[in-house]
């Protein structure tokens, strides 16, 4: 099994996947590749989001020893995978993109634009399109019971930036470049 820590590779990053590297022998698609782009802390545990296979990929881990929680792939379109993920008050909300052209390429895929919103078990319950707005969302933040997501427009011109709403409506989007 290859793995990849993000970028930015913060603590909690590496914690999670050198907890990741002694646990998930167990998961049937541990000889494939798989790549970690992001995670966050909640109160019992680390989740990691990334992408395996071509798919986009969910895993919690326990916080106090490191085990499973629960590993979710989903096939959200084409080659896809999760760049980053919030916690919201049912679940979980994680950006990314689907359809990506080149599938080689973890920087920009010239992919399309999505968000996942996931329930607390990690499965999904709805997917937004916003490929009019990000051909890849990088980043999602929340603040006042919004959402602000991050990323590269249509060939990677500019930096974009959508605000939606916790029902996942867009309420402004804003380009940068």
């Amino acid at each position: 099994m290859y793995l990849t820590a993000a970028a930015s590779a913060s603590s909690v990053v590496r914690a999670a996947s050198i907890l990741l590297c002694s646990r998930v022998t167990a998961f049937p698609e541990a000889s494939k590749i798989f790549e970690s782009v992001s995670s966050i802390e909640t109160t019992d545990g680390y989740i990691i989001c990334g992408a395996i296979n071509g798919n986009s990929i969910l895993i919690k881990l326990d916080k106090t020893n490191g085990s499973q929680q629960f590993i979710k792939t989903l096939d959200n379109g084409g080659t896809d995978a999760f760049e980053h993920l919030a916690q919201i008050p049912n679940g979980y909300l994680a950006v990314g993109y689907n359809n990506a052209e080149d599938n080689t390429n973890t920087f920009f895929t010239e992919g399309l634009g999505y968000i996942t919103f996931l329930d607390s078990n990690g499965f999904k319950t709805n997917g937004i399109e916003i490929d009019n707005y990000l051909a890849q969302a990088y980043r999602i933040r929340s603040y006042d019971n919004n959402y602000y997501i991050s990323g590269l427009t249509e060939n990677a011109n500019d930096y974009g930036l959508v605000k939606l709403d916790s029902l996942g409506n867009i309420l402004w989007s804003k380009v940068y470049g």
